[in-house]
């Protein structure tokens, strides 16, 4: 489709020239250019944009690689952002569902978090932010069900004059001790990992690609 396309744009403008499409590039039209693949998407460039960008990413790249770590001030943002996002499972566990989008909700927290603490993006920050989310898919199950045994509580019992403290803590006692329950909230929390892991590793993946070094290659 593209080879029609560029086919038909040569036959329709005979005397149009290609540009180079780098930044302030002073090559005349038409003048020698190259196909650059610039992360998946192909570029004509001049020899010496095409040098300027690969100077240009290489400096960044430096840049980025003296910064400080901060993992410190990382683990803190990464593990505070995402508590919001229990009212995400604690929502679904009222509608008895499990759903993948409470992962997704807290590796986004906590991306932010992270970067807000001002936490350095690399493979460690990565790790980081995937173990916050995993973190939370697991207490905000739990969370979520004692929400739903206190629910339950006030629908099959009158609760007058028992304040809402004594109830979750009596909640957070069933779950812990009942033997039934807690197998129950075993289940909940296994499924809560595999719908929620699967969108965690997704954006894991993508944070991964997203950290690598940009690389300008000639195309073939």
């Amino acid at each position: 489709m593209i080879e029609d396309i560029t086919s038909y744009i040569k036959e329709k403008y005979p005397e149009a020239k290609a540009r180079c499409c780098g930044k302030d590039c002073i090559s005349d039209p038409g003048s020698e250019l190259g196909v650059y693949d610039i992360e998946g998407f192909l570029v004509p460039l001049c020899p010496s944009c095409a040098k300027r960008l690969e100077d240009d990413i290489e400096k960044a790249y430096e840049e980025e690689k003296i910064k400080p770590n901060n993992y410190l001030q990382g683990v803190l943002g990464a593990f505070t952002f995402p508590i919001p996002g229990i009212l995400v499972t604690i929502l679904f566990f009222m509608l008895r569902r499990i759903t993948a989008i409470s992962g997704l909700v807290y590796y986004l927290l906590a991306r932010k978090g992270y970067l807000w603490a001002g936490g350095k993006f690399n493979k460690i920050g990565v790790l980081i932010i995937s173990g916050a989310s995993v973190f939370y898919a697991v207490a905000g199950t739990f969370v979520g069900y004692v929400a739903l045994i206190v629910k339950e509580f006030y629908k099959e019992f009158s609760a007058e004059g028992v304040s809402i403290f004594n109830i979750i803590k009596y909640a957070v006692k069933t779950v812990l001790d009942n033997p039934v329950v807690r197998h129950d909230l075993i289940v909940n929390i296994r499924l809560s990992l595999l719908f929620c892991g699967v969108c965690i590793i997704i954006y894991m993946v993508l944070s991964l690609k997203q950290i690598e070094k940009t690389k300008v290659k000639k195309s073939s």
